[in-house]
């Protein structure tokens, strides 16, 4: 599966202009999860606890957010860019979904109304593990940059 746009959320963008955001990019732990596709994306939210009910249901080759393994920030040419290894965030299962629209990556603090969201990615439509893993191939340019 391809991965289709990432939209940070605006929230995110304004937590980290006025120094509210505790978030750390070369320290902290970023997960993604899957989204249900009844979920609208939204850039007034702030919170994974504003989400989390959202979230595609645990069971069934889907064990919840999944990290990002190997996770970088590098700085060249002036440019910033966050990346990591691609991700699994779910694995095959006959009794598996078929309803995961939308892909939310955000810094797990360990606490929902702590974790602050960071993006949303479109999946490009309705995506399932019935037939196979969920996987999101991050763009060889970064998964953000700026």
């Amino acid at each position: 599966m391809a991965i289709g746009d990432i939209t940070v959320f605006q929230n995110h963008k304004r937590r980290r202009a006025n120094g509210q955001s505790r978030f750390d990019f070369d320290a902290g732990a970023v997960k993604v999860a899957l989204m249900k596709n009844t979920w609208t994306p939204s850039h007034t939210l702030t919170f994974w606890s504003n989400i989390i009910t959202n979230q595609i249901a645990t069971g069934a080759g889907y064990a919840g957010p999944a990290p990002l393994v190997g996770s970088t920030l590098t700085a060249a040419a002036g440019v910033v860019k966050f990346d990591a290894n691609d991700t699994t965030v779910a694995t095959q299962d006959a009794a598996g979904f078929a309803n995961a629209r939308w892909a939310v990556l955000f810094h797990d603090t360990g606490t929902p109304s702590t974790s602050e969201l960071i993006a949303w990615i479109d999946l490009g439509g309705n995506v399932g593990n019935v037939q196979g893993p969920v996987q999101l191939r991050w763009n060889a340019a970064g998964i953000l940059t700026w």
